[in-house]
């Protein structure tokens, strides 16, 4: 288990106006990635829970998606229902439409856990459905009584309570199925659930989204395959080897019907996997890299080129005012860039990452490379970017002439003097006092 950083910033907040008949409700979310990033992935919470669990997960997704994580409404930074009756899975579906419209995106990948995947596996039923990827986490088609019976005794529930302390023991005790976390990975996970109450500190979410939970629970397990099966997008089921909501046979049910899903277990959790531990995120993001989209297929090269640095876009933070790739002097036409497989860059990305470089899209220190987009290398980091070239065309040049990177065969003295040639280039930048940038634009 990795060392966990909290309070990972989003790079941007916001909220979409959904409807009820008794008035017009606030669902807020945060958005990760660059905004005109046409690859774009929504991660749906579970019942109680709300957009921030997905932090981890959505900063490492984003050096390639544009990743936005909505508080369902009576969650985290939404509004709360006068009518607790609207708190259902047909009207979250209705909110989540509103929500893609506002981000101008017409086909996303969908990645639910327990309630977010039942949501995500609603929308992906519907004909025209804008899910072109469906990540289902530790959910199904077949929801087990003991486990809905099991969180119906805990939730709505929750007391005010007087001490911190005594809040975080309760979060902890109901969410013992997650599984293994650090203490600090314990506390972000207790910290994005409390909130300040007039006296001592209340649970995130409004009490009142068990009534129509216990309302509509019949005792007996509950059976959406007709959902599940009219489902055509790629799907990725993944579960607690020890989930009480989602057994192993409705899981291996599900990967020979419908659209007959990848399936993943995790050792050592329940209900449900938190994607807060670099292997449950590798899992995830090895899915989506597949195949997200048709709209703007990836690009395999990464290029570098020197830029004025006078002609940057003015700055916001560390980062820029745009990341329009035009304004930063960028053009598939240009004829002076150094070039770089994606499969290279992958297998350099450790390194690359001890740089000290500038996102245009976030407004905090960026470190290494935007895999996806456009990334800053000024002054020393510029120098140290070539030193690090030179040494791995020194450590390539010990390799076969044919180099195996990931799967893909690549030329190694075609590798090596690409290296040295962005070396070379970056040393020019380094050089110019100043007065250059070294630019990126990722694949």
């Amino acid at each position: 288990m990795s060392d966990f950083a909290p309070g990972l910033p989003c790079d941007r907040q916001g909220h979409v106006l959904c409807g009820r008949e008794e008035g017009v409700y606030r669902m807020a979310f945060r958005e990760w990635g660059a905004p005109d990033n046409p690859q774009v992935v929504i991660c749906a919470h579970g019942l109680t829970r709300n957009g921030r669990d997905f932090e981890r997960l959505a900063h490492r997704l984003s050096r390639r998606f544009r990743v936005v994580c909505p508080d369902v409404l009576g969650r985290g930074d939404s509004d709360w229902l006068r009518n607790p009756m609207g708190y259902q899975l047909p009207l979250y579906v209705q909110d989540m439409l509103v929500l893609l419209a506002h981000l101008q995106v017409e086909q996303v990948a969908w990645i639910g856990t327990s309630m977010g995947g039942l949501i995500g596996m609603l929308l992906g039923s519907l004909p025209g459905t804008p899910i072109r990827r469906l990540v289902l986490n530790d959910v199904g088609p077949v929801l087990s009584a003991v486990a809905l019976q099991r969180i119906g005794d805990y939730v709505g529930k929750a007391p005010v309570f007087t001490d911190r302390a005594e809040a975080e023991h309760y979060i902890r005790q109901i969410s013992a199925p997650f599984g293994p976390h650090s203490e600090a990975e314990w506390g972000f996970l207790c910290d994005i659930m409390l909130r300040r109450a007039e006296v001592g500190w209340r649970i995130n979410y409004d009490p009142a989204i068990a009534e129509p939970f216990r309302r509509t629970f019949s005792g007996k397990d509950v059976d959406l395959w007709p959902f599940y099966e009219r489902i055509t997008c790629p799907t990725l089921l993944t579960r607690g080897v020890e989930s009480d909501l989602i057994s192993s046979d409705t899981a291996c049910a599900m990967s020979e019907r419908g659209p007959r899903a990848q399936w993943v277990d995790f050792d050592g959790v329940g209900h449900a996997p938190t994607f807060m531990h670099a292997d449950q995120i590798d899992v995830v993001e090895a899915f989506l890299r597949q195949d997200l989209t048709e709209v703007a297929p990836p690009r395999t090269q990464h290029d570098f080129y020197a830029f004025a640095a006078d002609q940057l876009p003015p700055r916001v933070g560390e980062g820029f005012a745009t990341t329009d790739l035009a304004a930063y002097g960028w053009s598939a036409e240009r004829t002076d860039t150094v070039q770089l497989p994606d499969a290279l860059i992958g297998h350099l990305e450790a390194s690359l990452s001890w740089l000290p470089t500038h996102n245009p899209a976030r407004a905090e220190p960026w470190q290494g490379l935007n895999r996806w987009g456009l990334t800053v290398l000024e002054g020393d980091t510029a120098l140290r970017a070539a030193e690090l070239c030179e040494a791995w065309a020194a450590v390539l040049r010990c390799g076969p002439k044919v180099l195996d990177l990931g799967g893909e065969a690549l030329e190694r003295d075609r590798m090596v003097g690409s290296l040295i040639a962005l070396a070379e280039l970056a040393r020019r930048v380094e050089a110019s006092g100043g007065r250059q940038v070294l630019m990126h634009v990722g694949a």
